[in-house]
């Protein structure tokens, strides 16, 4: 019986574990070499960049709306992945923010931005090794995909780091825990991007 016993907590606490280490983020040491998965991320980037569709486009207002962004983000790169059969790759949701709000250490800077939290469409890709590499999609501030730590850097300066959270799929908001986005959270999302793009779609 106390085997038994044993053998469900053991399963329970394993559970608890996977499921956290599901919703936080797992820091990468330093940004990678260019490898294998470099030209998908340059072409997943490129699907999403100067797209009146994302709102990622010169001239946007990019005071907020990263939620909308991220979300149109991932599910174009989402399609992409299962047009092309590319099934060693998937998409992520990433959301920072720094706990001292706006103007702390980990703010972003930006024309008429600035951000105590960002939120953004990460595409992982597996290599031959089955080693994963994780490419920080953010045509908003960056001009190509970059490592983790490369986008850590924009954000915070390389003071500190943010608090981190990924999640599978792409999602409307942070605390949202269910990958499937309803056709009004998408509407919503289109409608923010179009309010705030100069060259309306």
């Amino acid at each position: 019986m106390k085997r038994h016993l044993a053998l469900v907590l053991m399963i329970l606490v394993g559970t608890v574990f996977i499921s956290a280490m599901a919703h936080s983020a797992i820091y990468q040491p330093k940004p990678f070499e260019p490898g294998v998965t470099t030209d998908k991320a340059n072409e997943a980037f490129d699907l999403i960049d100067d797209s009146l569709e994302t709102g990622y486009v010169d001239g946007a207002n990019y005071q907020d709306g990263c939620y909308a962004r991220s979300l149109i983000a991932c599910e174009k790169i989402k399609k992409w992945i299962e047009d092309e059969g590319h099934d060693e790759c998937s998409v992520l949701t990433a959301f920072a923010t720094d706990s001292d709000g706006p103007g702390g250490a980990c703010t972003l800077q930006g024309p008429g931005v600035r951000w105590g939290y960002h939120q953004i469409c990460v595409l992982r890709c597996e290599d031959k090794e089955g080693q994963w590499e994780d490419w920080y999609m953010d045509p908003a501030f960056e001009d190509g995909p970059v490592s983790q730590q490369d986008w850590i850097q924009t954000f915070c300066g390389g003071t500190q780091l943010p608090d981190l959270e990924l999640k599978p799929g792409p999602r409307m908001f942070p605390t949202d825990n269910d990958p499937t986005i309803s056709p009004a959270e998408r509407r919503r999302a289109k409608d923010e991007i179009k309010d705030r793009n100069p060259r309306k779609p």
